[in-house]
């Protein structure tokens, strides 16, 4: 299953990348991990891995948005043994535009291909 999804697979190995990162902070670094990796390239990553996943169509497509605003949830909480609301609107905004952009492509390239079925050939 997780071999068909690679967007989602993709976002989890990121997501392994920065939990290793955290857990191995030294004094100073704590600015530069939150700002990059939980304001930055978490949210980004996830936007467009839930774009990918949600076009994709399984299951496991249409869950992964979820998933993803859970792990940048937990992610601090695990690193900081805090988290904050400020996590949760980083998680869940780019997830949920993830989730409609890849929907809407969806829908969108279904509908062209049933318009190209219906077209006539003129020969």
């Amino acid at each position: 299953m997780l071999k068909k999804n690679k967007s989602f697979l993709a976002f989890i190995i990121i997501a392994a990348i920065f939990l290793v990162w955290g857990i191995f902070l030294v004094p100073g670094d704590e600015l530069l991990y939150s700002l990059f990796g939980q304001y930055i390239i978490l949210p980004v990553a996830a936007l467009i891995c839930s774009i990918l996943s949600v076009k994709k169509g399984s299951l496991l497509g249409w869950l992964s948005p979820f998933i993803f605003a859970a792990v940048i949830i937990l992610l601090p909480f695990t690193v900081f043994g805090a988290t904050d609301l400020v996590f949760v609107v980083f998680a869940a905004v780019p997830c949920v535009l993830g989730f409609v952009i890849g929907a809407l492509c969806k829908l969108l390239s279904g509908n062209k291909k049933a318009e190209a079925k219906e077209a006539p050939v003129n020969a």
